[in-house]
C-alpha cells in the first residue's frame, strides 16, 4: 500500500504532463490552473508534471521521433504553464543561504534546464542571479564579482558549448578568481567525469539533485577550507 502511495500521482499532473509533450498551451494553462484550484503543491505539480514532460520530450527529440518544431510547441506549452505556477511556489528556506550565479553558456540558446534549475534553488531559500542564455564567460565572472556571489553554474544542452565551461574555469584562474567562485555544470550531455576533467566543483543531472549539490559544496569547502576540485573531487546533488 506504501508502495502505491508514494508512486500515485494526481491525474492533475498527468494532464499537464500530457498536454505538454503534445505541445497543447492551452491545455498546460488549464491543467496548471486547476492544479491552484486543488491546492496542490505547485513546486511538485513543476517537477512531477512540466520537468518530467520536457525529460520525455528531450528523449524524443534525441530519438528522431520529435523534429525542433515538435520541441518549441512542447516548449512553448512548457513556458505557459510555469507562468501559471512558478508565483505560488513556496520558500521553504531549507537550502543555504547562498547566492549564485546561473546561465546557459555563450552559443546555446537551450534554457528550460536552467529555468527548471532556478526555480528549484530559489524554492529553498537561494538567491539566484539569472544572467539568461547565450551568455559570454565574462558576464558570468563580472555578475558573480559584482553580487559577491559564491558559485557560478553553467548549463549546456549542446556538446561544442561545453568547451566554454572549461574556458570559464580557465579565465577564473588567470584572473586569480579560481578559489573565490566554486562551479558547478549541468546539462543534457555534461557528464561527472567531464565536470572533473576540466575541474568544476559541482555537478548535478538534473534540477533535482541541484540543492543538494549546492549544500554539499559549501559544507565541503568550509570542512576543507578549499574548493572541491583542489582535492580532485566533484561532489554531486545524490
Amino acid at each position: 500500500m506504501e508502495i502505491k502511495e508514494a508512486w500515485r500521482v494526481d491525474p492533475i499532473i498527468t494532464w499537464l504532463s500530457s498536454a505538454i509533450i503534445k505541445g497543447d498551451a492551452e491545455g498546460a494553462v488549464e491543467a496548471a490552473k486547476k492544479s491552484l484550484e486543488a491546492k496542490l503543491d505547485s513546486l511538485e505539480v513543476m517537477q512531477k508534471g512540466a520537468a518530467l514532460a520536457m525529460d520525455v520530450v528531450s528523449y524524443l527529440y534525441d530519438q528522431k521521433v520529435y523534429y525542433l518544431p515538435e520541441a518549441l510547441v512542447a516548449a512553448n506549452a512548457f513556458y505557459a504553464a510555469a507562468d501559471i505556477l512558478q508565483p505560488h511556489i513556496k520558500v521553504d528556506a531549507s537550502g543555504p543561504k547562498t547566492s549564485i550565479v546561473l546561465g546557459v553558456i555563450e552559443g546555446d540558446i537551450h534554457d528550460i534546464g536552467k529555468n527548471l534549475v532556478k526555480v528549484r534553488l530559489s524554492a529553498s531559500g537561494t538567491t539566484v542571479h539569472d544572467v539568461g542564455r547565450d551568455v559570454p564567460i565574462d558576464t558570468f565572472i563580472e555578475t558573480a564579482s559584482k553580487n559577491n556571489c559564491e558559485s557560478i553554474w553553467l548549463s549546456t544542452m549542446m556538446t561544442p558549448t561545453m568547451l566554454g565551461f572549461e574556458a570559464l574555469i580557465e579565465v577564473l584562474r588567470e584572473q586569480n578568481l579560481r578559489d573565490k567562485f566554486l562551479v558547478a555544470v549541468g546539462g543534457g550531455p555534461v557528464s561527472e567525469d567531464f565536470a572533473k576533467k576540466i575541474g568544476a566543483d559541482g555537478f548535478a543531472k538534473n534540477a533535482t539533485e541541484a540543492s543538494a549539490m549546492l549544500t554539499r559544496m559549501i559544507e565541503e569547502r568550509k570542512k576543507s577550507g578549499k574548493i572541491p576540485s583542489t582535492n580532485g573531487k566533484v561532489i554531486r546533488g545524490v
